[in-house]
């Protein structure tokens, strides 16, 4: 099992967030019930130490653009299984939910409560979850004719290469919005765990 790649956070950092840990979990009890050994793989600055790990298949949690990892896969003949969206060209199967029609729930329901200036917090567009999320973002604001208004790259801020960094940068990008000449009237956090950080920032607003 591989958690994302390690351009910005460790596997370690990623277990933190609930979603990467319920995926970890999951798979395990799945492996156990089959009778097979699951191995987490710790993150890889050097994807060719992949070789050197005996393993007949990999689930690629969250596949990174273009993730150097996979091609080394397919080099050694490794098959592998995209966790999340992956690209057609480097997965022959891939389980993930709808993101784009999650994104557009979550955006209509803010809408539906008077929402028309949306913030969206955005890691950036290192992985194919963030894209997916992010583009159906783009897209329901041009279907109403409205203009997208998200994040700096997170990842891009001093600090976030841990959790609790990444945190910050939420609060920070949260509350320099809200405290804006033309602050939003509702935030979407594309991020696991960034939506406290953004409703602390609100909170210490006075919002």
């Amino acid at each position: 099992l591989m958690l994302p790649a390690p351009d910005q956070l460790s596997s370690a950092e990623y277990l933190n967030f609930d979603w990467y840990g319920r995926v970890a979990t999951a798979a395990t009890q799945a492996a156990f019930h089959a009778d097979h050994s699951l191995l987490l793989l710790p993150s890889m600055k050097d994807p060719n130490g992949l070789r050197r790990i005996e393993m007949d298949g990999v689930l690629v949690v969250d596949p990174m653009v273009d993730d150097p990892r996979v091609e080394v896969l397919q080099k050694i003949g490794i098959p592998s299984v995209a966790v999340g969206p992956g690209q057609s060209g480097q997965f022959g199967y891939s389980t993930s939910p709808d993101l784009v029609s999650t994104t557009e729930t979550l955006l209509n329901h803010l809408a539906e409560r008077g929402a028309r200036d949306i913030f969206v917090l955005t890691p950036g567009m290192h992985s194919e979850w963030t894209r997916a999320t992010t583009f159906a973002y783009f897209e329901w604001c041009r279907a109403r004719g409205v203009a997208p208004r998200t994040s700096e790259e997170l990842t891009s801020f001093p600090g976030a290469s841990t959790v609790g960094g990444l945190i910050g940068a939420a609060y920070a990008a949260t509350r320099e919005a809200l405290d804006s000449s033309t602050p939003p009237d509702a935030i979407l956090s594309l991020i696991l765990g960034c939506a406290p950080a953004a409703a602390r920032a609100a909170l210490d607003l006075g919002l």
